[in-house]
C-alpha cells in the first residue's frame, strides 16, 4: 500500500504470519545497516516503516 509520512512517499507492507514478519524485519534491518550512496535517505525511509509497525 502506498502512503506518505511527513510528506515523503512510503510503501506499507502487510505480512501474513509470524515467519513473514520476521523475514521482513530482518530484511529491513539489513538494509538499514548496509552502506550505500543513498544511505541517509534509505535509513530515514526504512525507519519510518519500522515506526509504523
Amino acid at each position: 500500500m502506498v502512503a506518505a509520512f511527513e510528506g515523503k512517499p512510503i510503501e506499507l507492507v502487510q505480512v501474513w504470519g509470524e515467519s513473514d514478519f520476521v523475514r521482513v524485519q530482518k530484511n529491513l534491518i539489513g538494509h538499514l545497516l548496509m552502506p550505500t550512496a543513498s544511505a541517509p535517505d534509505t535509513r530515514r525511509h526504512l525507519l519510518a516503516r519500522l515506526r509504523l509497525n
